[in-house]
């Protein structure tokens, strides 16, 4: 749905600033499809690719934090219905779903996808890692290029792990994928989100400075709030009350 044109972009949201029609942006309307151009300082360096258009940094920084808060859900919702089978199992199959539109060439979604998994395959994440690859200071270009594809082979392992489905093929195996479904299986899919996209996610948004996932978090909150998790939501409400959150293993 197109944003009203009184609606703040993600960049003025982020840094704060007075928002003017011209700075107006409908940047995360259009899922990463309208790009910006690089920024002056890295594009005056030679080893860049001065000619591409590149998406801009904050809402990479913004699709980056739409995928952890996905891995969350999902990660919440397969401890949470361990008891009940169907449920277990939609949950189970999203999350393979929604990792192969990320990291297959093909992103071709098949049958037993919902909302969720349209959502990601829109977010582009693979070329958004390239374009914060570009945007991050020269010292921590290696540390984001590990965190990277570490993030990417993770991704695929959720596709790939027990052999039924590839991220060369393009029709998911929803049908099989569900046939063959066993709950240690879920409890691996389950522990790959919360212990590995969670955290690499994270390292990633810490290279560009100890504000930069509270900002991102309140861009979020504001024009994606369904997407928020119940435990963020949570521990939100009682820092805005002024309780000391609770910690959760």
């Amino acid at each position: 749905m197109p944003m009203a044109a009184d609606s703040p972009s993600i960049r003025h949201t982020m840094h704060h600033h007075t928002i003017t029609p011209a700075g107006i942006s409908c940047l995360f309307f259009v899922d990463s499809e309208r790009l910006g151009r690089p920024n002056a300082a890295n594009a005056a360096l030679p080893f860049f690719e001065e000619d591409k258009d590149r998406r801009q940094l904050d809402l990479c920084l913004v699709n980056l934090l739409r995928l952890q808060y996905w891995a969350m859900s999902v990660s919440d919702k397969l401890q949470r219905n361990k008891e009940d089978v169907e449920k277990l199992k939609s949950s189970y199959l999203e999350a393979r779903l929604g990792c192969k539109v990320i990291v297959a060439q093909t992103k071709k979604i098949g049958g037993g996808a919902n909302a969720n998994v349209f959502m990601l395959k829109g977010l582009q994440v693979k070329d958004c890692l390239d374009d914060l690859r570009f945007y991050v200071d020269r010292p921590f270009k290696k540390a984001i290029t590990q965190y990277s594809d570490d993030l990417i082979e993770t991704l695929a392992s959720i596709v790939e792990f027990d052999g039924l489905e590839t991220t060369q093929d393009p029709s998911p195996r929803s049908e099989l994928t569900l046939k063959m479904f066993t709950p240690q299986k879920g409890v691996y899919v389950q522990r790959m989100l919360a212990e590995r996209i969670v955290p690499l996610t994270d390292d990633i948004m810490r290279l560009f400075g100890p504000d930069t996932k509270s900002r991102t978090m309140t861009v979020v909150q504001e024009f994606y709030p369904k997407e928020v998790p119940e435990s963020v939501s949570k521990k939100l409400q009682q820092e805005a009350s002024g309780m000391t959150p609770m910690t959760t293993d």
